[in-house]
């Protein structure tokens, strides 16, 4: 087929306009994988934030701190569950924070203390030294004596990062696929469309002849 035919000219602009709209529409579809991810996420560290503010920190008189810093450990296993859980007092010294996790994901000792005074409930994303990234949810106590105690809860953010990274390489290997497909339906229809012209064409060449 001839690059200045119109059957390749319009298979060339069909199969254009089918990828961009594949682009698009894979840009978007990412873009809202990644908001509903994120948007997840922060929703359960908040909420397990507040289960243990709720159940356990605003109980601390009652119980004490050895048996809350246990019921923290034995409830939610932070380690086991690749999770970060830091309890803080009234006059900002730590009373609990959780150790290293089993796969390793992030360092809670690199999580930094926060420095500015906290209203409500809030969540962060935290990028610590090495690198890693934890969306941290913290949630404030009101303590007896005055100040608050604060609650925090996060976890790493790789696992999210990772599933976006493989859903974005299906796209990619998805591309040509599409771009094939639509050359391949739009030469169809070219020569489809055409194909009552050619035979016009061809009749007025043998009348010619």
């Amino acid at each position: 087929m001839s690059p200045r035919s119109i059957s390749f000219q319009l298979t060339a602009w069909y199969a254009a306009v089918i990828t961009v709209v594949f682009v698009l529409l894979g840009g978007f579809m990412y873009l809202g994988v990644k908001h509903h991810l994120e948007k997840d996420l922060r929703e359960t560290q908040v909420k397990r934030a507040s289960v243990i503010a709720e159940t356990l920190v605003a109980r601390i008189g009652q119980l004490g701190e050895d048996k809350v810093v246990e019921e923290v450990i034995e409830g939610y296993a932070p380690e086991s569950n690749n999770r970060f859980i830091r309890l803080t007092r009234p006059d900002r010294t730590l009373l609990y924070v959780s150790g290293v996790p089993v796969e390793l994901a992030f360092n809670p000792a690199l999580v930094p203390a926060i420095a500015k005074p906290i209203k409500g409930r809030v969540a962060r994303m935290e990028r610590m030294e090495d690198g890693q990234e934890l969306l941290i949810a913290l949630v404030p106590v009101p303590a007896v004596g005055g100040g608050e105690w604060l609650v925090e809860v996060g976890a790493s953010v790789a696992p999210m990062r990772a599933l976006l990274r493989d859903f974005l390489w299906s796209l990619l290997f998805a591309l040509p696929v599409v771009l094939l497909v639509s050359a391949g339906g739009g030469l169809f229809l070219a020569r489809r469309a055409f194909r009552p012209v050619e035979k016009i064409v061809r009749s007025a060449e043998q009348i010619t002849l």
